[in-house]
């Protein structure tokens, strides 16, 4: 009955474990706080002293309900198959909590509880290492509920046979579970040994099939991602203000200079994204124009990557690695001007030379990795150095999109970028007062002007300067006649970094100057464990990028750097130290489980290889140093066919004197066992094995003549069992045994006189046994 009580337990305990991972899986807190109080609550109902279970009739309309809902979540409401499933599996495993409990429907909770864990682990929350920890306390759970449910099955079969054998099934009572000596270590040994083997399988599977991008995977991320907060492709002025974001991890990023790791809490970084060229003065958006991406050209990437751009060779330059996490946009954040691109697992890539911008069309699951390169102080005419670094066609011969010349592309996607048709004279007119305050001048006519750099830094200062606009996330929507940009510029005066950024190309493009605005993050959060800076959604930024004269595009952030620093602000803290642990360890849980594919294990066994030729192959290692050892031992100690055969015949012996005392211990482990002496401590077991010998004598003595005691049956039953079926020959037994629970649990000394009455009935014994053989 108590393993019955127990595998009660570990059901409730395994359904709501299986919820608690699903919640975290679709990172949804008021599911699980809903769903666990409720499955918390049927325990009290149902196997509660006066609980009750529903009636069948109000299960099956909950089941019809729960059926209606995943139709509606499927057709009408826009839900993802696999959500709408976990949520239906998530409905019926509470009706059958709330619901009376047979073998079936005891099964019915194992099936859909497994069921769940597995569309848990397709969600895109199922990557984090708790979902992980969660997992495999699943498994090792669910492998003792089984166990116990064919416990359970067994013990339920025994009491319907016994019901329907007896002429008052009304009165048999539930048969108690019988055990005999060891069973406890028994069930541990087959469960330890059952959880091996799966344990081992799995990891063979685990490295023989490694993971392969899904489709699947993107998709799920793009529908649970909708409720963040954080980078998008398009900027959309006329919508509600942005909020903070989510603190979710959206990529981590290490730079280093010289070989050396130059992040710092002190120094952030502007991480870019997306390049949008267009302002549509109707929706108020900002976005890449087709034109644009007509231009992307599909690159395959070889052993070293791919150049971007050439360098010459004293030009000092700055890397980047990136881990991108399981994204739903197909953008690769760079550091901008980029021109080296390196990745083990994004091999085809997409780049458009006109604004730099780095796509993918493979999905990202788990975490991508990759390496991006650019001159710390960008020469000048790097940008004209991108097309002719690029190949006309791709890999395979496919043609690519056919690009103008270098002049007349150029002056195509610069005049798209010198156009703003909002309130122009107005805007003009703002920003040439702006830059002639500070002595300076520009024809809106002219394509490039030698001042334009110190023409963009007045601007910026002009937009950060307190007393002409403030930085709030709280600003008020305008009118959908009215343009937020000419507001912002002239009204309002104050918004978020898409606004400043906005008002920044608006007015470098009424002047004559390209301008555009980029999408991306700003990386200034470090985590000293890793020695990276942790993006989240919350980082999400914009800013504008002027092109000037010979040095090309440049990144200009007209935002109030002292607001953004104040809004990313990370407070120094002992929890602080605890966080950067916890994501640094889901971190590596990601990059070297989640994300494992074939390139992956190549590393992995390759690495393995490695170390282990290294090992075998250098003298310094224990492996390489026990081997030579052993390769010198006829060298050195000169051993001749006399000296080998000496050496069989002591190993032979060693290896005697082991399988000896590795018998002896199992003789005496059960006669521990058969003594029933396994729980009292070691002081006192020694004393009462050579106390109770004549015990174990005479059950050896018995053996031989074909009586064994079963493992289930008691010592005086055993006896008793005996002495009914030849009470003249085996009373001994009987006597024997009482005086082995005299001393056992009696606690009375083998005196002389006990000595030697057991030892003339064990002779009365061998002689009646022996005269019946």
């Amino acid at each position: 009955m108590k393993l019955i009580d127990l595998f009660r337990r570990l059901v409730f305990a395994q359904v709501l474990l299986g919820i608690m991972a699903f919640c975290i899986a679709e990172r949804n807190p008021g599911l699980l706080l809903v769903v666990g109080a409720l499955g918390a609550l049927s325990w009290y109902v149902v196997e509660g002293p006066t609980g009750r279970p529903l009636p069948r009739w109000a299960i099956n309309l909950g089941a019809l309900s729960a059926v209606l809902r995943l139709i509606a979540d499927m057709l009408w409401l826009d839900h993802h198959v696999i959500l709408a499933t976990g949520h239906f599996m998530m409905w019926l495993l509470m009706l059958l909590l709330y619901a009376h409990k047979t073998n079936r429907e005891y099964s019915q909770l194992l099936v859909l509880s497994l069921m769940q864990m597995i569309v848990a682990s397709i969600l895109p929350g199922g990557v984090s290492i708790v979902y992980g920890l969660i997992l495999a306390g699943y498994c090792v759970l669910a492998l003792f509920t089984v166990l116990l449910f064919q416990l359970k099955i067994s013990s339920d079969a025994v009491f319907e046979t016994n019901r329907a054998a007896s002429p008052t099934p009304d009165r048999v009572t539930r048969p108690e579970a019988v055990v005999g000596r060891g069973h406890r270590w028994q069930f541990r040994l087959t469960a330890a040994s059952v959880g091996l083997v799966c344990a081992a399988i799995a990891v063979f599977v685990f490295v023989a099939l490694p993971r392969t991008a899904s489709r699947m995977g993107s998709a799920l991320d793009s529908e649970v991602g909708r409720k963040h907060v954080g980078y998008s492709k398009q900027v959309n002025l006329s919508g509600p203000p942005p909020n903070a974001g989510s603190r979710e991890p959206v990529l981590n990023l290490a730079v280093i200079r010289n070989g050396r790791n130059i992040g710092n809490d002190y120094t952030s970084w502007l991480v870019r994204g997306a390049a949008l060229d267009y302002y549509d003065s109707r929706t108020h958006a900002w976005s890449r124009s087709l034109s644009s991406s007509a231009r992307d050209r599909r690159l395959y990437l070889k052993s070293d990557g791919i150049t971007l751009a050439e360098l010459a060779r004293d030009v000092p330059t700055t890397e980047a690695q990136v881990t991108l996490r399981t994204s739903s946009v197909p953008t690769l954040f760079t550091l901008h001007p980029v021109t080296h691109y390196d990745s083990a697992s994004l091999r085809k890539i997409q780049f458009n030379p006109e604004d730099q911008q780095l796509t993918t069309n493979q999905a990202i699951t788990g975490a991508a990795v990759y390496t991006v390169r650019w001159p710390t102080d960008p020469p000048p005419g790097l940008f004209e150095g991108y097309k002719k670094a690029l190949p006309p066609r791709e890999a395979g011969g496919r043609p690519q999109v056919t690009l103008q010349p270098v002049q007349n592309g150029d002056v195509n996607y610069r005049d798209a970028t010198r156009n703003w048709s909002i309130q122009t004279d107005r805007v003009r007119e703002l920003t040439l007062s702006v830059i002639r305050r500070v002595g300076l001048d520009r024809d809106p006519n002219r394509l490039e002007d030698p001042n334009d750099p110190r023409i963009a830094w007045a601007l910026v200062h002009y937009l950060r300067n307190p007393t002409n606009y403030s930085y709030s996330l709280n600003n008020p929507m305008v009118s959908p006649l009215e343009d937020p940009v000419a507001q912002f510029l002239f009204n309002l005066r104050q918004g978020h970094c898409e606004l400043f950024a906005s008002a920044l190309a608006a007015m470098a493009r009424s002047i004559g100057m390209s301008a555009r605005v980029i999408t991306g993050f700003r990386a200034s959060e470090y985590n000293h464990i890793g020695g990276y800076y942790v993006i989240r959604q919350r980082h999400a930024h914009a800013w504008t990028e002027i092109y000037c004269s010979d040095y090309g595009w440049q990144q200009f952030d007209a935002t109030p750097p002292d607001e953004v620093m104040a809004e990313h602000h990370v407070r120094r803290s002992w929890f602080t130290g605890l966080r950067e642990l916890y994501e640094h360890l889901e971190f590596t849980w990601i990059g070297s489980v989640v994300a494992y594919d074939q390139r992956t294990r190549a590393k992995l066994l390759s690495g393995i290889s490695r170390s282990f030729s290294y090992a075998t192959g250098d003298d310094r290692s224990w492996i390489g140093s026990a081997l030579a050892f052993i390769r010198g031992l006829p060298q050195r100690w000169r051993f001749d066919p006399v000296g080998y055969i000496s050496i069989v015949i002591v190993s032979f012996f060693i290896l005697l004197a082991v399988a000896t005392l590795v018998y002896l211990t199992l003789v005496h482990r059960r006669r521990v066992m058969s003594l029933q002496l396994a729980n009292l401590p070691r002081s006192t077991r020694r004393g009462m094995v050579q106390q109770l010998r004549f015990y174990n004598s005479m059950l050896d003595m018995l053996e031989r003549h074909g009586y064994r005691r079963p493992a289930w049956q008691s010592p005086f039953n055993f006896a008793q069992e005996l002495a009914r079926n030849e009470p003249t020959r085996l009373d001994p037994v009987v006597t024997l045994t009482q005086m082995f629970y005299e001393i056992r649990f009696g606690h009375r000394e083998f005196d002389a006189g006990r000595r030697q009455r057991t030892r003339a009935l064990l002779r009365r014994l061998e002689l009646v046994l022996a005269r019946r053989a």
